[in-house]
């Protein structure tokens, strides 16, 4: 049982590895190919219908169909609207008029940022944690 236990971690470690992978690359591919290829919008529109696509074949393909209620309809149209379309597009259209570094930079200080401005409307407190 711990071998199996442990192949699962394994299988875990690894597709964190490979998620940070996709997204360090993302950076630097975007750029290549807004600047090479295609406008930023119009990646924007590939890479929001593809994965719309692979969501539904995959949904359609699920043994287990998830039971989606009329009334939640409109939310999940104004999330996937301002959470991925919006997001994205705003995203690669930064992102074709900097440098690679600057959007990664900004992407790292971010957190810090929400945190720091959290603890200074006192919505969360800073603590430190020392083991």
């Amino acid at each position: 049982m711990p071998k199996l236990f442990c192949l699962k971690k394994g299988k875990a470690h690894a597709a964190v590895i490979a998620a940070n992978f996709i997204f360090g690359i993302n950076f630097s591919t975007v750029q290549y190919i807004t600047k090479k290829f295609i406008g930023p919008f119009g990646l924007n529109v590939i890479r929001v219908g593809v994965s719309t696509l692979l969501l539904w074949l995959l949904w359609s393909l699920s043994s287990t169909k998830a039971a989606i209620q009329k009334k939640h309809i409109g939310r999940f149209v104004l999330c996937a609207i301002t959470g991925i379309v919006i997001n994205q597009a705003l995203f690669i259209k930064g992102l074709s008029m900097t440098m690679s570094i600057h959007a990664s930079l900004l992407i790292l200080v971010t957190p810090i940022f929400i945190t720091g401005l959290a603890a200074w409307l006192g919505t969360e407190p800073l603590t430190y944690i020392i083991k």
